[in-house]
């Protein structure tokens, strides 16, 4: 069974591999991530202002990965990308707080692609108080296991994974986090996610990522992440 998928002109056609289409949005000038879009504060230090933008989304459970190209900036493609799927919201209910069944199990993402040819990103939705279906990745453990899945769909392991506000930035404190446990790449985290994030064997809290963990602790104090505990 193929867990690629290209969408393109409104149709899902299986690939053999993301890394053939991640970099598509240099192909249409309309798809590029604009600085009038952002904040001026964050768009004078945002690495990714003028590059391509593409979107997809990942159901680690399904084992599937859709990408496309939206044509311009907006929101909405991400739910065109998962809406022929079972257990979704149609649009725009399924961005909604009050959704029923969300974006299931698909997390959201966006590729941004470096006209220059080298140092691309992609920017996994993130945010720790989300429901787990809202498409976005609530845990840095969720992450991780987006990341193995997009490496076996073909996406770039040497890609810099960053973890994505809603205003298309990566907070600073994430971004210092992360660094400091050297999740850079796409490969990094997959490498890395299990031992570092895992419910029951990590060394860290699986949501928040900080070094809250311990025998005596049965929540994180930083985030109230609730650590799972092995059954004697």
């Amino acid at each position: 069974m193929k867990s690629a998928f290209l969408m393109r002109k409104g149709v899902k056609t299986s690939i053999d591999s993301l890394r053939e289409h991640v970099r598509d949005s240099l192909l249409d000038q309309e798809s590029r991530m604009e600085r009038a879009a952002m904040r001026p504060d964050e768009a004078a230090s945002c690495r990714w202002v003028g590059f391509g933008l593409g979107k997809g989304v990942t159901s680690v459970n399904r084992d599937i990965s859709v990408f496309g190209v939206p044509g311009k900036m907006g929101s909405g493609w991400h739910a065109e990308l998962v809406k022929d799927f079972p257990e979704v919201d149609p649009s725009p209910l399924c961005y909604e707080p009050h959704h029923t069944k969300g974006f299931a199990d698909f997390a959201r993402w966006v590729y941004f692609a470096n006209p220059a040819g080298t140092g691309d990103f992609i920017g996994v939705d993130f945010g720790l108080k989300e429901r787990p279906t809202a498409g976005v990745a609530e845990t840095m453990y969720r992450v991780a296991q987006v990341a193995k899945a997009c490496l076996r769909h073909g996406l770039p392991g040497e890609t810099e994974l960053v973890m994505l506000h809603p205003r298309m930035v990566e907070l600073p404190e994430l971004t210092q986090l992360r660094q400091s446990l050297g999740l850079n790449r796409v490969a990094d985290w997959a490498a890395n996610g299990d031992r570092l994030f895992a419910p029951l064997t990590g060394t860290r809290c699986p949501a928040c990522g900080l070094n809250t963990r311990g025998p005596e602790y049965r929540f994180c104090y930083r985030c109230d992440h609730e650590f799972l505990r092995a059954v004697a």
